[in-house]
């Protein structure tokens, strides 16, 4: 098992390993921890179950972390401490579950119990506001008052530091500031956890330009939420996401919003710009839509380029287009723009400006487009469009 190599072993399926005795499966397990392999949820159920058949291994330690997500601490008591589980447990990958499951919120409560069992038979956490926990079993834990994340000191923090991952935004949000300031740094010096930067909210402001260099910042999603914070810096961010290597693709634009955009510089625009891109045409899609809003339109020379692309413009965005770059545009032209999106332009014809479009087309060249466009001039008929101009 241990020569199969990390790619065969990453797309694995129960399906796949049906009928293979427990002692080899634990033995395929073993070797994905090896060869660190990257599991998604049904595959680590899936792991679970067929390593558990037979009884919990005594060795856990030796499977991948991110098995354990899916085990509690009582199942690991014959490898360890409950302490030892959840300093493993902060080294795995959290974001396996959902930030709101009750898995994620179980893991938690029963994180915060093994800090306190042994002053009682049951607790109550976080003043209440968690609920009670039964302790289940005595564990070896750094000393550990009781008291709430408010009255936390630095040293509470530092002696909690495996948790901190575990740690939902509720909780972060009441430990002192300058405790943060103080462990966060020492704690995490090459990055924080990815599961812990959508947890940060308000504490953002505390963010130093040096920490989100460090950051894993890999997805479109996982920018949206740090560009929600109030006040983030942004700039960084969109930096640190484009320097990994990240596409700006629709996703991440629309994350960006028309809040930001403006911060992207020439290099981070260099992507949009390669007509090469096999994402052009959805990227051009949604940087025209924020275009249209800051810029106040595309000239009618830039519609009739994004056209060829194929960019299929929705219709809202079309509506916010210069009136005097619509009239520009051929029925030809605009078919293009809006691609399959066309069929809506009936639905917005008496809308401005496209109403004054169609007045500016020949009916015949309308009726073309087969949309049942109607307004447009006869034939024999020459529509002459007077210019108008602001006054000084």
């Amino acid at each position: 098992m241990l020569r199969l190599s990390q790619s065969v072993l990453q797309g694995f399926t129960c399906t796949a390993v049906n009928g293979m005795k427990t002692e080899s499966f634990r033995q395929l397990a073993k070797a994905m921890k090896q060869k660190n392999v990257k599991l998604g949820e049904d595959q680590l159920r899936c792991l679970m179950t067929m390593v558990t058949l037979q009884g919990i291994p005594k060795d856990l330690d030796s499977y991948p972390k991110d098995l354990l997500l899916f085990l509690s601490p009582s199942d690991y008591a014959t490898t360890g401490s409950c302490w030892q589980y959840f300093t493993n447990i902060g080294k795995a990958n959290l974001d396996v579950l959902q930030r709101e499951s009750s898995q994620r919120k179980q893991l938690l409560l029963e994180a915060l119990a093994c800090l306190v069992c042994g002053q009682g038979d049951t607790l109550a956490l976080g003043g209440g506001e968690l609920g009670v926990v039964q302790c289940q079993q005595k564990c070896t834990a750094p000393s550990y008052s009781g008291r709430p994340p408010s009255a936390w000191s630095a040293s509470t923090l530092n002696e909690l530091s495996a948790l901190i991952p575990v740690f939902g935004h509720s909780i972060l949000q009441k430990i002192p500031k300058v405790v943060i300031t103080i462990v966060f740094p020492q704690t995490y010096p090459d990055g924080y956890p990815e599961s812990l930067l959508p947890e940060l909210g308000p504490l953002i402001s505390l963010i130093t330009l040096d920490d989100i260099s460090k950051w894993k910042i890999n997805s479109a999603e996982q920018l949206a939420a740090l560009l929600q914070n109030q006040p983030p810096p942004a700039a960084a961010m969109i930096n640190r996401y484009v320097s990994l290597g990240n596409r700006l693709t629709p996703a991440a634009l629309n994350a960006i919003g028309t809040t930001y955009v403006c911060l992207l510089n020439a290099t981070e625009l260099n992507p949009i710009q390669i007509h090469s891109s096999p994402l052009l045409g959805t990227v051009l899609h949604a940087f025209m839509y924020f275009l249209s809003l800051i810029l106040g339109g595309a000239p009618g020379i830039d519609l009739k380029a994004l056209g060829k692309d194929r960019v299929n413009m929705d219709i809202e965005t079309f509506l916010k287009l210069r009136k005097d770059s619509l009239l520009d545009l051929t029925p030809t032209e605009v078919k293009d723009l809006l691609g399959v999106n066309l069929s809506q332009l009936k639905t917005v014809q008496n809308e401005s400006p496209v109403r004054e479009w169609i007045q500016s087309q020949k009916q015949s060249d309308l009726d073309k487009l087969n949309i049942g466009l109607s307004g447009g001039t006869p034939e024999g008929y020459i529509n002459f469009v007077t210019p108008k101009f602001q006054s000084m």
